[in-house]
């Protein structure tokens, strides 16, 4: 009896043996499964994600184009509004005003220019280039330093055209209101 209880405990305990590791191998075989698909996912995720770094580069590449073309239009548009400001001006007092229009626009593109930075920087963080000559040309403008010799000479200019046309000008009023 005692050789079969022995006999019996011996082919339990190799049963439960082999089950132990039957089971050590599934679940071993289980985690390199996990290990194996794990990494084929890692592997695709950073292919995703060297695209999408790409993809984020280029349209930080456009935006930074955008932004170089915008400001180089509004230098263009400073530059030809301080050239035909002079020759638009109107010889009766216009002068002001056309030059306060003047800096006002010059100074809207500037404003412009820093809306564009500031959505630039919401969309990709702090912008690392410095200003460009063109922009600092645009928001460092002073039309005043500018116009103001122009506007002298305009000055001196309408006032010598009253004088001479002085006659003839309240001839043609007075026949505007006559009539």
């Amino acid at each position: 009896m005692k050789s079969s209880f022995l006999v019996v405990t011996v082919m339990f305990l190799s049963l439960l043996g082999a089950a132990t590791f039957l089971t050590y191998i599934y679940v071993e075989e289980s985690f390199q499964n996990k290990i194996a698909h794990l990494s084929q996912e890692n592997i695709s995720l950073k292919k995703k994600n060297t695209a999408l770094i790409n993809k984020q580069n280029k349209i930080r590449q456009e935006v930074r184009n955008r932004r170089k073309l915008l400001i180089t239009k509004k230098n263009d548009r400073a530059k030809l509004k301080i050239a035909k400001a002079p020759a638009s001006m109107v010889p009766f007092a216009g002068a002001a005003v056309v030059a306060g229009f003047t800096a006002y626009e010059i100074n809207g593109y500037c404003e412009d220019i820093k809306e564009y930075k500031k959505f630039e920087e919401s969309l990709f963080g702090a912008i690392d280039e410095p200003p460009t000559e063109e922009e600092k040309y645009i928001c460092g403008l002073n039309v005043d330093e500018v116009l103001l010799p122009e506007l002298k000479k305009y000055s001196d200019l309408s006032i010598e055209w009253i004088v001479e046309n002085y006659d003839d000008l309240i001839s043609s009023l007075k026949k505007e209101f006559d009539e």
